[in-house]
């Protein structure tokens, strides 16, 4: 949990609407029936909106005074030198829905370099996927508030059968079935690959359809 995180962002957002000050933590971030994991756009510029942010333009600072502070910050360095940062809530409530969520920013290498020197290097762990976990200091926090929200891992705890998927997100553009392990509904233009396990377990990812190639090219969709 990041207290100073949090409060800097709060600090953030009173400065920029007062109206936000009934967004504390513990209280619902959104009225059930609004911002759903169907409600998305696609803008002129290409960006994609959802549960109320806009990927390449909502920043970290905005997304905290309705998410709350238990947030987890983590960037993870693959075996082939790929970096990615996350910021990690294992519990949000979006609509009246409550799912886990993950948002990917989006940082420079100038910004990737400052956090992994200021980074203590006792936090880097290894994961079972080969990458390495590493936390960013908290000196750091400034930095990481005014970073894009660059794309969207969203799991909800209801199950969300095929039925209902066709009937809230239509049939999807494209099909890839990953063996005996699940299938991905692939919606291109919209920025959205939905995984649907075979367990019934759903994950829903979002980007701009810029980014969709490389979306589709980091592997299946997965959640902690």
């Amino acid at each position: 949990m990041r207290w100073g995180l949090w409060l800097a962002a709060l600090a953030l957002a009173l400065v920029a609407a007062i109206g936000l000050v009934g967004q504390f933590a513990g209280e619902r971030p959104t009225a059930a029936g609004t911002n759903l994991p169907w409600q998305s756009d696609v803008d002129a510029q290409g960006r994609v909106s959802v549960f109320g942010f806009t990927l390449g333009s909502t920043t970290l600072g905005e997304v905290l005074p309705r998410l709350g502070s238990a947030v987890e910050l983590a960037i993870f360095i693959q075996p082939d030198g790929q970096r990615t940062l996350e910021a990690y809530f294992r519990e949000v409530e979006l609509g009246g829905l409550t799912a886990k969520l993950i948002l990917q920013l989006q940082a420079s290498p100038e910004t990737f370099e400052t956090l992994l020197t200021h980074a203590d290097p006792k936090s880097a762990k290894p994961q079972p996927s080969g990458a390495m976990q590493v936390t960013p200091s908290p000196q750091d926090d400034h930095v990481l508030l005014g970073l894009p929200v660059a794309g969207i891992t969203y799991a909800p705890s209801a199950r969300l059968d095929m039925d209902t998927l066709r009937q809230r997100f239509g049939e999807p553009e494209q099909r890839r079935v990953q063996g005996e392990e699940g299938e991905h509904w692939l919606y291109p233009a919209r920025g959205i690959d939905i995984w649907r396990a075979a367990s019934g377990k759903t994950v829903l990812q979002y980007v701009n359809p810029a980014d969709f190639a490389r979306l589709q090219a980091s592997g299946a969709a997965s959640i902690h």
